[in-house]
């Protein structure tokens, strides 16, 4: 267990690695852990998580909802809702809010997101919630112990170089993630959403904090070939 005195980036990581840790750093914030290492700190604590959140108990059912989050995710149904909104003007969306609500009330919630937020957001969408997902998904479980480390790091790598060509910066990624939450999650006005708005506005404005230290997304991986750091 590492706490909060060792000094910053202990094992060495390198730019390019530190900035893809940095794509998981919203839910790292809110749930207190380092941002500049790969395995948090305790594995009880994240195997009862991946088992209460994701039903993730092994390498097997870790690898079934990596393989969802990135085939699929939340983002696809998103881009179903967003096409449907493109084409049902305003006044028919007015006659039929009612009733859609009566019939579904997730499916008229997750309408009136991407009808409200449709003229925000790039053709991203809310891509940043399942590549955040896929980056946290996979420091849990390499901390849990049901896959190493080289393939931790390899899914970063590849979901980090993914960011790199649908954002420019980390505040519209924070933006396409938390709209992605308040899309999947309901809302963002109970007290875990609020945590998430707090937590991404520390992100986003001290020197400190893991966004503002590794900014820059047009060089991310222009730095020199990734080596796998040596655990300690």
């Amino acid at each position: 267990m590492m706490d909060n005195l060792t000094p910053y980036n202990p094992y060495e990581y390198t730019p390019t690695q530190l900035w893809c840790l940095g794509l998981s750093a919203i839910n790292t914030e809110v749930n207190g852990e380092r941002h500049d290492i790969l395995q948090h700190a305790d594995p009880h604590t994240f195997q009862n998580s991946l088992r209460a959140w994701w039903d993730i108990h092994d390498r097997d059912s870790y690898l079934e909802s990596i393989a969802w989050l990135k085939q699929e995710g939340h983002r696809m149904a998103f881009n179903e809702h967003w096409g449907i909104t493109l084409v049902t003007p305003i006044t028919e969306w007015l006659q039929q809010e009612a009733e859609i609500k009566k019939r579904d009330a997730r499916e008229h919630h997750r309408l009136a997101i991407v009808r409200h937020y449709r003229n925000q957001l790039g053709s991203q969408g809310i891509a940043a919630w399942d590549l955040g997902r896929i980056v946290l998904l996979a420091r849990m479980a390499f901390t849990a112990g049901y896959i190493s480390e080289q393939e931790a790091w390899d899914t970063l790598l590849e979901q980090g170089a993914q960011a790199t060509r649908l954002f420019n910066s980390w505040y519209p990624f924070a933006h396409s993630y938390l709209i992605g939450r308040q899309y999947a999650m309901r809302n963002l006005d109970d007290r875990t959403g609020r945590n998430n708005l707090q937590a991404t506005h520390r992100l986003l404005t001290q020197p400190e904090s893991p966004w503002l230290r590794y900014p820059d997304f047009e060089n991310a991986f222009s730095t020199s070939a990734i080596s796998t750091p040596v655990h300690h």
